[in-house]
């Protein structure tokens, strides 16, 4: 089984929305000259507010397995345990997990060693 993998930084953009908190890579890319063009993720693929379609023209694509992490600073805005939940960072995953189930993908979750929040 190969999965499509995606990372949060790379694909999800909405940096600043919905209770998400600023990771480290958002931070590196927000500081001048840390990056050629100075780049950021703050668009991306603007998979946080088009999972849906993605996912539909994926499956129309025959892709079949996805692999996905969570953005510990979207669930974890203020970096630690205890801190308090994002209940809607949470509601996002929930609901690209449900879409994924919905156009029949096999799921896979990873969490990157290097996801840290800032």
């Amino acid at each position: 089984m190969t999965p499509y993998a995606l990372r949060p930084a790379q694909v999800e953009g909405a940096w600043n929305e919905s209770g998400r908190s600023p990771s480290v890579w958002d931070t590196l890319t927000h500081t001048p000259g840390k990056v050629k063009n100075n780049d950021n993720g703050d668009v991306a693929c603007d998979h946080f507010h088009k999972f849906r379609e993605d996912f539909k023209l994926m499956k129309d694509l025959g892709i079949k397995n996805y692999r996905f992490s969570f953005s510990w600073s979207r669930i974890l805005p203020d970096g630690v345990r205890g801190s308090g939940v994002n209940f809607q960072g949470i509601a996002f995953y929930n609901a690209m997990i449900d879409s994924m189930i919905e156009n029949e993908y096999n799921c896979l979750l990873r969490q990157p060693r290097h996801s840290v929040l800032r």
